[in-house]
């Protein structure tokens, strides 16, 4: 059985909608028991919204300050990649014709086959 960890998209979606289900039954639980005409309850319940959403703002600004160097160290392994590849195709010229044609076709053969295979 696969896990719903793999599929981000879903897990958010999912995550999303169970968020949305709680604050409309925390919303009812509100209106039913009249915690919002209690002052004291009232300014609780808006400093723990406060601390909820200071929480996922840093939560989120962690996650995309550990995911900044990762994505530039994957965008500079591709650009060296497409370099070294480049110069391959380019030093390939260099070789006797019956060579040359074959070792330039096996390198766009490898291209096809590394695009193919690629995630975007």
């Amino acid at each position: 059985m696969e896990s719903l960890l793999n599929h981000p998209w879903p897990l958010g979606l999912l995550i999303g909608l169970l968020l949305s289900a709680m604050i409309e039954v925390g919303y009812r639980t509100a209106l039913q028991s009249r915690i919002q005409q209690d002052a004291n309850r009232k300014d609780q319940m808006i400093a723990v919204r406060d601390g909820l959403f200071l929480l996922v703002s840093l939560l989120l600004g962690f996650t995309l300050a550990l995911a900044a160097p990762r994505f530039a160290e994957r965008r500079l392994l591709l650009i060296e990649e497409a370099n070294a590849i480049g110069t391959t195709y380019l030093r390939a010229s260099a070789l006797p014709q019956p060579y040359h044609d074959q070792a330039q076709q096996l390198i766009r053969d490898y291209v096809d086959a590394w695009s193919s295979i690629r995630p975007d």
